[in-house]
């Protein structure tokens, strides 16, 4: 017989999260440790802890659907601890590694995508900035629904007048029904 896996110690911040996402609901956590994805992503050598609520599994309650928005949060290691430093919607998420490195991927939309068609969906590579000690978006691509990656979103071309009426200062940027045209 195989001896037992050793229990994961999670920190108690981010099990207070767990608790919080499942009793939002009315449940609890069933499994903390399926949430969880871990790494050392900031380079300190010490345990980061990065939830995912699609990952989640709530007794008493259901998980966000696949493909909804959920969210999700990176906690990083502190000694005997972990401090949350990371809260965003996501779309999806996923680790990559690279020998000791590790960095989340976090499927997103809106302005973390940059100027993009509105709904549009981007994979981040969370990157950390040791000089600045903080994390910072870095390589972007574009994904459609499923995941898959896609080339940049095509940009709606401007109608002739419209680009004109710009360039003359007859609109500006957030005119539209509510604020017209000056």
């Amino acid at each position: 017989k195989a001896p037992a896996k050793p229990r994961l110690q999670i920190p108690a911040t981010v099990s207070a999260y767990l608790n919080e996402l499942c009793g939002r609901s009315g449940g609890r956590p069933s499994d903390p440790e399926g949430a969880l994805q871990l790494g050392d992503f900031n380079g300190d050598g010490l345990m980061d802890y990065f939830v995912d609520q699609h990952r989640l599994r709530c007794t008493g309650s259901s998980p966000p659907a696949r493909g909804a928005l959920a969210e999700a949060a990176l906690f990083t290691g502190q000694a005997g601890s972990a401090g949350r430093i990371l809260h965003v919607n996501a779309w999806d998420s996923s680790v990559e590694r690279e020998g000791e490195l590790s960095w989340l991927l976090l499927v997103v939309d809106g302005d973390p995508c940059g100027f993009a068609p509105r709904r549009q969906r981007c994979r981040l590579r969370l990157d950390y900035d040791a000089s600045r000690r903080q994390f910072r978006y870095g390589e972007r691509v574009f994904v459609d629904k499923a995941g898959a990656v896609m080339a940049e979103p095509a940009w709606i071309p401007m109608a002739p007048d419209l680009a004109k009426g710009f360039a003359e200062g007859k609109f500006r940027l957030g005119d539209g029904p509510k604020g017209g045209c000056k």
